[in-house]
């Protein structure tokens, strides 16, 4: 091919490729903003109700795996979350082994965790292992005294929540009345499960997968692999046309 002829050719490659990635250079420069500012824009914590997006990324919502009721109200278990009636408690947890009411509020015990909440479900403080609380917690529960009791590894502790402090119960696990979980609501199990698959997508995971090319799968991502390719060939033939130009 002559010099000409070549000339002409890469410029056509040049141009139709330039032609054909300014869809993409648009879409990778917005989202790739709208991400380096996504805490100031807050689209961390706001979550994609769409059913659409939830077949597109093939969500399916778990069952309610734990049903406990303290005091008329419920608290039930959902993969990572921990819902007050149908309110979801702010964080993760892993299984809660049951919750009691004291005379502070409510606590509720994890496997290595007390959650302090008030009557109504708000949230007031999570106190770990940091805080002396023993590991291995099987079961919650009060005692003839109104005093909480855990049911761990090495035995029943009773737990000073003000003071921060466990130490060998007093009284026989057969005298202490222990947190047990029942049968939950079917209507109240909808209405969680369709409450926790609607914070399973948020618009940063959105836009981050439509930054990588996920959104649309391994089509997606091959796409966008294929584009930084032709980005690659613009460099190098839009480099080899200024060359010739200054020849």
């Amino acid at each position: 091919m002559k010099s000409g002829a070549l000339s002409r050719a890469v410029r056509a490659v040049h141009r139709r490729l330039g032609i054909t990635s300014a869809i993409f250079v648009i879409i990778l420069s917005l989202t790739g903003a709208i991400l380096h500012h996504s805490a100031a824009l807050g689209i961390d914590g706001r979550f994609i109700s769409s059913g659409f997006l939830q077949k597109l990324y093939g969500i399916e919502a778990p069952e309610p795996r734990v049903y406990f009721s303290i005091e008329g109200h419920g608290l039930t278990y959902i993969d990572d979350a921990i819902y007050f009636d149908q309110e979801r408690l702010p964080g993760r947890f892993t299984e809660p082994r049951g919750g009691v009411a004291f005379d502070q509020g409510l606590a509720v015990a994890t496997a290595s965790t007390i959650i302090l909440l008030t009557r109504q479900g708000v949230l007031i403080e999570v106190i770990t292992a940091e805080f002396g609380v023993p590991s291995n917690i099987q079961k919650i529960g009060t005692g003839p005294d109104s005093s909480i009791y855990l049911q761990t590894g090495n035995g029943v502790l009773e737990a000073n929540l003000d003071a921060l402090r466990f130490s060998t119960a007093e009284f026989s696990s057969g005298d202490i009345n222990w947190s047990a979980p029942v049968d939950i609501d079917k209507t109240q199990a909808a209405a969680i499960k369709q409450d926790y698959v609607r914070t399973l997508i948020n618009w940063e995971r959105l836009v981050l997968d439509i930054h990588s090319g996920r959104v649309l799968g391994t089509f997606g991502v091959i796409v966008v692999d294929l584009m930084a390719l032709i980005f690659i060939v613009m460099a190098v033939s839009g480099v080899w046309i200024w060359r010739k130009r200054r020849a």
